[in-house]
């Protein structure tokens, strides 16, 4: 339980204030800016009796941040999961690949692997191999767009929660 001080405000009224509001402009209700005194000179102050009526202490949640835990959240998961579709993502044997294998052959090879070509031909991929090969593309594009669209809703979240500790007047540089 935080210790809360009464710091007085020129209207009447007796203002609660914390330790960690010690040297921060807080406002009244009647409009004025009061200055919170430091940590030493609140300890003068006349302390606020805890009661169970008082406001809400700054440090209970609500709705904004609910949002923000859930945005984090989703977002670092988003992340993880990216970071796993791009080390899983499919690879395929390309021109360049080829060119670096033939290139890297010793002669011997050479000739070994062109006699088995002689003998068994050129294998093609039948039909069957290339719709499995667009269909695992297919899919990766389609996890890929699912990724992106599970990260702007992380987004969104934190943008929420934003904007509803702003609207509640809390301070948004705490995170």
């Amino acid at each position: 339980m935080h210790t809360k001080y009464l710091l007085p405000c020129d209207c009447g009224e007796d203002v609660p204030v914390e330790p960690r509001q010690a040297g921060e402009t807080i406002a009244c209700r009647c409009g004025r800016s009061l200055q919170v005194p430091t940590m030493l000179e609140m300890a003068a102050l006349e302390p606020a009796e805890s009661s169970a009526d008082s406001e809400p202490s700054a440090a209970t949640w609500g709705l904004g941040e609910g949002l923000l835990l859930a945005g984090i959240v989703v977002c670092l998961c988003t992340l993880a999961l990216a970071v796993f579709i791009v080390l899983k993502r499919p690879r395929f044997v390309t021109p360049e690949v080829i060119r670096q294998k033939t290139e890297a052959l010793t002669p011997m090879d050479s000739i070994r692997l062109w006699r088995s070509f002689l003998r068994q031909g050129l294998r093609r991929r039948t039909p069957q191999q290339q719709h499995a090969r667009e269909d695992i593309v297919r899919r990766y594009h389609l996890l890929l767009g699912a990724t992106t669209t599970l990260g702007l809703a992380g987004v969104a979240l934190l943008s929420a929660g934003q904007f509803v500790r702003r609207k509640r007047g809390r301070p948004v540089e705490d995170y």
